[in-house]
């Protein structure tokens, strides 16, 4: 028996990465001239397509500041939260380990939140540009279906030649679909770049080629509060082989794909057609504020993103 859930959608955003690899925290690096960072237009989608309650998972190194900035913007707009992900914030009877410094990953970021969600969710990672319509369609589906639907998720996914990167080859998980666009699996596919008009994939100096259209996960996931407590066992299981490694992650794809197998969940594919860019490397703001400002001139975004 289907069991509805009885509220409305609400929005979780991972935005407690380190940015290594960029240089500092790009979750509010500013991309345009208005002072707006590409999770400012991610909560102008959100809102604009139905979101009334966001939750932040961040670090408490910059949670003054960042919950300063975002307590301003979004106040009489949306219901705010905030949770941290710590690396010893841990289920028990695990202890922290001192040695360790790198966060656990994307999983047990979402499993930070599991006291403030109770209610179908959107996953988003706030560093990444998925367009506006991406999350109508995402929030019109977690309302009309995954409120009354406890075995069912949904992956928003995304046409490969639209997550392509000007910088360089870029790693993707190509979604294997069923003929009612129902995820069988994602396969990792690595060195994707654009050569002579064709998508090419090359690994251990083998080419192969990906049709333009193919469809690929860019991690923007629809989960329902049954997640928490079907990821829990998967977390500890996690940690009871990992707890002594220094790097290891436990990240959301390989939760779901375990929830999938042990509970017999499926996942329904989205897709917007929109394009999806977002900020690794340094070279990756040129091209969002390329895009961007595009978009503002078109009327797309307002400036003030916030003036709603």
């Amino acid at each position: 028996m289907k069991t509805p859930h009885h509220k409305s959608p609400s929005l979780l955003v991972l935005a407690a990465g380190m940015g290594i690899r960029y240089g500092q925290l790009k979750q509010i690096d500013v991309v345009n001239s208005s002072e707006n960072s590409l999770l400012d237009y991610a909560l102008y989608d959100a809102i604009k397509a139905g979101f009334k309650k966001v939750t932040f998972v961040i670090r408490k190194s910059f949670g003054k500041s960042f919950i300063e900035k975002y307590d301003q913007k979004l106040k009489h707009l949306i219901e705010v939260n905030y949770v941290f992900q710590e690396i010893d914030l841990l289920p028990p009877p695990f202890k922290p380990n001192p040695l360790r410094q790198k966060p656990w990953g994307t999983g047990h970021a979402i499993w930070t939140a599991k006291e403030i969600i109770n209610e179908p969710f959107l996953v988003i990672n706030a560093d990444d540009y998925y367009g506006g319509s991406s999350y109508k369609i995402m929030f019109d589906y977690l309302k009309h279906y995954l409120s009354f639907n406890t075995k069912e998720f949904a992956l928003m996914a995304f046409p490969v030649e639209k997550t392509l990167s000007e910088n360089g080859a870029v790693s993707r998980g190509i979604c294997k679909i069923n003929d009612d666009n129902f995820l069988l699996t994602v396969e990792e596919k690595t060195a994707i770049q654009l050569e002579n008009n064709q998508i090419i994939s090359t690994h251990n100096s083998e080419k192969e080629v990906i049709p333009k259209n193919t469809l690929v996960s860019m991690n923007m996931w629809g989960l329902t509060p049954s997640y928490f407590q079907w990821a829990a066992p998967c977390f500890k299981l996690f940690l009871k082989t990992n707890f002594n490694s220094l790097d290891k992650e436990y990240f959301l794809p390989k939760t779901i794909d375990q929830i999938i197998k042990s509970h017999d969940v499926k996942i329904k594919v989205l897709s917007s057609g929109e394009s999806w860019f977002g900020l690794t490397f340094p070279e990756d703001k040129i091209l969002a504020k390329r895009n961007l400002e595009e978009m503002t001139q078109k009327g797309l975004y307002p400036k003030n993103l916030f003036n709603l």
